[in-house]
């Protein structure tokens, strides 16, 4: 099997006590069932803790019962994990030890990546300057019974070629980053033509000559992102942002600091003012196309290879495109009320926000999804 990352993977290390926005606080915490055999085995104190805070829900999994404001039982008042301290990492729950590693297996194939919920890894993607690179591992061992009987050979090909056009279009340099946005826009719209087509004649042909009509220089698009162009009238300006923050607003709210703000989003950039404040962060020196340029290549790494199962290629494409205006939104809001300063530890505390809400909730995730699935 292949294993396929970011070239940061391996830069992640967790930063524990130094984490201003803990994994342990606000989440449920799933327990799965060789880790609860084991903990039910844990002699003294620590193992009668264990076995205290476990409890099995409506759905039969186990978690543990967060304590006063959604944290786990096990984080301390110094941010560190007592179960870690005392009986080891290796002691953890599969949902803990991976975090916030985040896994999509297809054919004979696993993309792994971090997730910008967790602020060390925002830091990590947020401050490179350098084109995304990604690697892939073999990974004999591994899963080597694995095979999927869902996804046909032709159409996994397909899909993995528009994933690579498609973050090759995002980090092309020579271009603004609206003129990419669009490119990219217009490749997922043709892709999912091809895809259209494949799942009503069964012809992988069809995909092969998609392909072709994509071949690089060559993809063209009448998708117009002007969200992301100066100059533009500043009522559409608007609307759009109304749009998608009417989407967020729909929401299912999980978090407190998440209602608070998009409270002060809606107070700080309103119809009077959004077109104004928008260009003049991005005439600032603030702005930086590179952070959107990473965001978008790791939303494209992360989702478009979901098109596997799902087939709705440029659902997925507006989505990656949606989520990164809606972090650039939050940023223009922080930048308006520090009075024109924004720092990087402001930056990944947004994008950890905004994840948290959005990509970790399958709820959410989703409703954000059939929403632009029919736009």
């Amino acid at each position: 099997m292949i294993l396929r990352v970011p070239d940061y993977y391996d830069e992640f290390s967790c930063i524990a006590g130094e984490c201003t926005g803990s994994c342990c606080d606000g989440w449920e915490i799933d327990i799965d069932d060789a880790t609860r055999e084991y903990y039910s085995q844990v002699p003294d104190e620590i193992g009668e803790r264990l076995r205290d805070k476990l409890y099995k829900g409506e759905d039969g999994e186990y978690r543990f019962r967060l304590g006063e404001h959604g944290r786990c039982p096990f984080l301390n008042d110094d941010n560190l994990c007592d179960i870690i301290i005392a009986l080891g990492e290796e002691a953890l729950s599969e949902v803990c030890t991976d975090f916030p590693r985040f896994a999509l297996s297809y054919g004979h194939v696993m993309q792994r990546i971090l997730s910008v919920s967790c602020e060390e890894v925002g830091r990590i993607i947020l401050s490179r300057t350098e084109p995304v690179k990604f690697v892939e591992r073999s990974m004999p061992d591994c899963m080597e019974d694995w095979e999927d009987e869902e996804a046909d050979d032709a159409y996994i090909a397909f899909l993995e070629t528009i994933q690579n056009r498609a973050i090759a279009i995002l980090q092309d340099r020579s271009k603004p980053i609206s003129e990419r946005i669009a490119l990219f826009l217009g490749l997922c719209e043709k892709a999912q033509e091809g895809i259209n087509q494949y799942g009503m004649d069964e012809d992988a042909a069809i995909l092969t000559d998609t392909l072709a009509e994509l071949e690089p220089p060559n993809v063209s698009t009448n998708f117009r992102v002007e969200d992301w162009e100066r100059g533009k009238d500043a009522q559409k300006l608007y609307e759009a942002f109304d749009i998608r923050w009417a989407i967020l607003e729909e929401l299912e709210e999980l978090g407190e600091e998440w209602v608070a703000t998009k409270k002060r989003v809606r107070k700080v950039l309103t119809e009077e003012n959004y077109a104004e404040r928008r260009e003049a962060f991005m005439a600032s020196d603030a702005y930086d196309a590179i952070v959107y340029e990473q965001l978008l290549v790791y939303f494209a790494f992360r989702y478009l290879m979901q098109a596997v199962y799902s087939c709705d290629l440029l659902a997925y494409g507006k989505m990656i495109v949606s989520f990164a205006l809606m972090v650039r939104d939050l940023d223009l809001m922080c930048w308006t009320e520090n009075g024109g300063i924004y720092e990087l530890k402001q930056r990944t505390r947004m994008a950890y926000i905004f994840s948290r809400e959005v990509e970790h909730s399958e709820e959410n995730f989703e409703q954000i999804r059939e929403e632009l699935m029919f736009e």
